[in-house]
């Protein structure tokens, strides 16, 4: 099988999810942003830092999208 990665495929964190989603990389960031569905949760890993941010919402969502905005 293919792969694009550099190396050994690994958890970012001690962070879990039971229905965690839609991974997406932001090479502006850079960070690496995905869905935490059930818990409605917006979660972003800062590699540099070894930080994951997360942000509750209140309503259920499924992806994360990024746009050509600098936020």
């Amino acid at each position: 099988m293919e792969t694009f990665f550099n190396g050994p495929v690994r958890p970012v964190g001690p962070y879990r999810a039971q229905l965690g989603e839609s991974p997406v990389w932001c090479n502006h960031s850079p960070s690496l942003l995905w869905v935490n569905i059930e818990q409605q949760r917006l979660l972003r890993y800062w590699p540099t830092r070894d930080v994951i941010e997360q942000r509750p919402f209140a309503t259920l969502f499924s992806a994360a999208l990024l746009n050509e905005r600098h936020e």
